[in-house]
This record gives C-alpha cells, structure tokens and sequence, in this order.
C-alpha cells in the first residue's frame, strides 16, 4: 500500500502526555470525537483540547490515545 494510513485506538493505562491525540472510552452526544492533550500538571490534571473547547479533567481511564501509523513504501 503506497501512502496508506492505519489509524487505531488502543487502550491504555499509562500516562497520558500533552500532544497526545485522545478520544473518550464513553461519547457525549454533541462533542468533538477525538482532542488533543494541551497540558498535564503535576497532580495528573489534563488540560484537553476538544475542537474549539477545553475541557480540564482529571481521569486517564476515560481516555484512550489513538495511535497513528503512517506507511509509505515508495
């Protein structure tokens, strides 16, 4: 596959980091499906990008970071 994209969501209990690319393991009806982790304080607290909305929470077991693997066999 030239150029193909594989986008995958996998569990995961470690910390979650910012520049992470999330989504929720439950969904909000009228919510961005996937955010970005802006921040993460010493306490654990995250700072979540959702579209246009942050949202500061407190949980890596509500999320789950999407992982990207990209492949180019040119």
């Amino acid at each position: 596959m030239t150029g193909s994209r594989v986008s995958t969501i996998m569990p995961t209990r470690t910390n979650i980091q910012p520049g992470d690319l999330v989504a929720r393991k439950y969904h909000i009806h009228g919510t961005h499906p996937m955010g970005v982790v802006v921040d993460r304080d010493r306490n654990g607290y995250l700072d979540v990008l959702w579209g246009s909305r942050i949202e500061h929470m407190w949980d890596d077991y509500d999320l789950t970071r999407i992982y990207e693997v990209e492949e180019d066999r040119g």
